[in-house]
């Protein structure tokens, strides 16, 4: 599969296009596109609620039902969520690039791809 660079207007293909997938699902709220309100995922209204363990469960899963609706592309294995003393928010994803066969380690902070 292959798509467009959202910064640069460049042709992404494979892991690139896969790791630009993931942030789009994860960073669109829940209908905010009016003709696919159910694109997206509810990871942008959690990273501002406390960070304890209820919220980092609600990440967990939120993340996780959102890719595996959105992105078959890959298998989720692990997910980590780290809060930085400055109180930004990264998720790491380890999943199976399914076309490849490869491990891939993703991690996002709150301010987007990192």
């Amino acid at each position: 599969m292959q798509g467009v660079c959202q910064h640069t207007g460049q042709k992404l293909v494979g892991e690139a296009h896969i790791r630009q997938s993931i942030e789009r699902i994860l960073f669109t709220p829940l209908t905010s596109i009016v003709m696919r309100p159910e694109f997206g995922s509810d990871l942008i209204d959690l990273i501002s609620a406390p960070s304890n363990d209820n919220t980092r469960i609600r990440v967990f899963v939120a993340t996780a039902k959102a890719l595996a609706i959105w992105e078959k592309r890959i298998e989720l294995k692990r997910l980590d969520l780290q809060f930085s003393s400055l109180g930004v928010a990264i998720l790491s994803l380890n999943y199976t690039n399914l076309e490849t066969g490869q491990d891939v380690q993703q991690s996002i902070s709150s301010g987007g791809l990192s």
